[in-house]
Parts: structure tokens; C-alpha cells; sequence
């Protein structure tokens, strides 16, 4: 940013010097490096400044890992190890499968068979490094899986669909006290709610075994509702004069979606109010879903009453002298 400078020398501290006026320096080595520039007009007018520790270059790291066990079971810790040069700050290692952690030592689990490339970046500022390792970690058999299918006619009832590889035996635990060796047991419950139901296999040639666990949930969904009742005068909201607008009070149980069947031809997707334009009396119908897809319904005959008022009247003569007689009539 001279201003009327003629020639330039820059000093970049490590070694390197150039005579334009706007330079670039390449940085072989890390460290700070002080920053000077004489500039000299066409008079003879020289200045001279010096940037102390101006420009800071940070080394590239040398990334390197290992691991252990590199062969495991499925479930089995692994360690991971960086080992690179010091003085990193942050990691982020990706273990082949889709997951991926961001500390300096982390401890995994596969949970299935397989052989996984490792890698990881690593770094401090903005100066990182990244090591691939292909075919790092080899998972042997068995690998657990399994998924169960629920019944809407009785719902207490499971059926489980072993998806297992490698497996020489199953145990399955359902969390109540039961436990079975089937390949695809069906169980039924004692009740709804939350249950941990676990599968343990083994394979005899590996030695390995794996356990996994997970919590299912067991519902009965149930239709059923009300008028919602107004809080400032205490009484239903069945009866009016169109246009008005009603609202339910939903008090079905294990629902996950409801929809709301109106019979003027509206259809309330999760939603409890509607607005009357006509007059009638006119039925409502809830359906309600879990979580499985099972369904209930519940209907309200004759729930919501709408009246309206269509005004008119007639005359006995329209027209005449005074003092004449009209009569009027009603025929609203």
C-alpha cells in the first residue's frame, strides 16, 4: 500500500526476497516469519517497515492409526489409535460403514459381518492430513439381526423373523420371563407397553456371539372422542346457526394419526375443528392409526345440530288510501 514508491525489496524472514511490487512467497518450512518492505520513490524518498512474527506456517501432520483387534467378533470393542505427530487437534475417523466419530481415541462396535477400509483426518488449524487403510477391519460370524411383525386383530401378539447370518443357535429372550429357541418364535404378551426383547446367536466355527436388543412397543389403538366443551359458559357445543365453527376433544389412546370424517362431506386430517355452513344435523366419524397401522373407529350419530332462519312474510294489499288496513303474516 506504498504510496508514489518507484522500487520495492521485500524480505519475507525466511530466506526469500523479491523486487515486485505485489509478490508471493511459498512457506517451505513452519514456524513465524517476520515481513519487511523498502520502497524507494522516483526522488529518492526511501522508508522501511518490519511485521514482526507476521506470517505463521504450521506444520503438516503425519497421520498414522492402529487398532486392535483387527479380526472380531460382531459387538466386540475395537480400539482405535493415532499415532501421528503431536501437537493435533482434531479427528475424524470413519469406520467403513457409514459411522464416524470425532475423538482422538474412540472404541467401536460393528454391528455386522464384513471388511472395512479405515480412515482417518486429522489436523490442528487448517492444516490436515488423511490416511486410508483399505480392508483394515474384518468382522467374522455370526451377525444378529431380526424384525418382528404385529397383529391388529390381537395385539398383544408378535411375530419375529430371525434375519441372523452365520448362526448355529438362537436364544431369544422377550423381556417377561420367556424365552425361546426358535428360528421365527411367535409370543404373545401379557401387555402393552415397552418390552426389550433380545436375540443371542453363536457360531461354532468362529467362536463368536452375538447379542443384540431392542425395545418394541406394543399398542391398541382406540377411537374415541367428545364434544369439546366451552370453557366460558360449561355447556357442549352441539347446537347452533351456520356459519359456526366446532371443535372435538380427541381422548382416543395409542394413536399415532387420526382423521376426522364429517358427514357434509369434509375431512379433517388431524384436526379437530370444523366449520358448519348449512344447516342440518350431521353424524362424525374419528379413525384412528398406531404406530403398527392398525386401525379403530368410532361415530357420533346425529352429533352437531345446525339451524338456520330463512326469513319472509306476506301482505294483505300493498297499496290503497289512508287509513287503510294492511295485515301482515309470517312466513318464516
Amino acid at each position: 500500500n506504498t504510496i508514489d514508491g518507484g522500487s520495492w525489496i521485500w524480505d519475507f524472514g525466511d530466506g526469500n526476497y523479491s523486487y515486485l511490487q505485489n509478490p508471493s512467497n511459498i512457506y517451505a518450512n513452519s514456524g513465524e516469519f517476520h515481513v519487511s518492505l523498502f520502497a524507494e520513490n522516483n526522488y529518492g524518498c526511501a522508508a522501511s517497515d518490519t511485521f514482526v512474527n507476521y506470517i505463521s506456517i504450521y506444520e503438516v501432520p503425519t497421520i498414522n492409526f492402529n487398532a486392535s483387534p483387527l479380526v472380531a467378533c460382531a459387538g466386540v470393542d475395537i480400539n482405535f489409535f493415532d499415532i501421528s505427530s503431536n501437537g493435533l487437534s482434531n479427528w475424524l475417523w470413519d469406520f467403513g460403514n457409514g459411522h464416524t466419530d470425532s475423538v482422538q481415541y474412540p472404541i467401536y462396535q460393528y454391528p455386522s459381518t464384513g471388511t472395512f477400509d479405515i480412515s482417518l483426518i486429522a489436523g490442528s488449524n487448517s492444516c490436515k492430513d488423511t490416511l486410508v487403510i483399505s480392508n483394515y477391519i474384518k468382522i467374522i460370524e455370526p451377525t444378529a439381526f431380526f424384525e418382528e411383525t404385529y397383529s391388529c386383530i390381537n395385539p398383544l401378539k408378535v411375530e419375529f423373523h430371525n434375519f441372523s447370518i452365520g448362526a448355529d443357535s438362537v436364544f431369544w429372550d422377550f423381556g417377561d420371563g420367556i424365552t425361546s429357541n426358535f428360528q421365527n418364535p411367535v409370543h404373545t404378551f401379557a401387555n402393552l407397553g415397552y418390552h426389550t426383547v433380545s436375540l443371542a446367536i453363536s457360531n461354532s466355527v468362529t467362536g463368536c456371539t452375538h447379542i443384540i436388543y431392542k425395545e418394541i412397543e406394543l399398542t391398541q389403538p382406540v377411537a374415541q372422542f367428545d364434544y369439546l366443551v366451552n370453557a366460558s359458559n360449561s355447556l357442549s357445543d352441539s347446537v347452533g346457526c351456520p356459519p359456526k365453527r366446532v371443535y372435538l376433544d380427541n381422548q382416543s389412546q395409542d394413536y399415532a394419526y387420526y382423521r376426522v370424517l364429517w358427514s357434509d362431506g369434509y375431512i379433517g386430517y388431524s384436526r379437530i375443528d370444523h366449520l358448519f355452513t348449512d344447516a342440518g344435523t350431521f353424524d362424525v366419524t374419528m379413525i384412528v392409526s398406531d404406530i403398527h397401522g392398525c386401525k379403530d373407529t368410532a361415530t357420533i350419530q346425529d352429533m352437531f345440530h345446525m339451524y338456520d332462519v330463512n326469513i319472509d312474510f306476506g301482505v294483505s294489499n300493498i297499496s290503497g288510501c289512508d287509513s287503510m288496513l294492511v295485515e301482515f303474516e309470517d312466513l318464516s
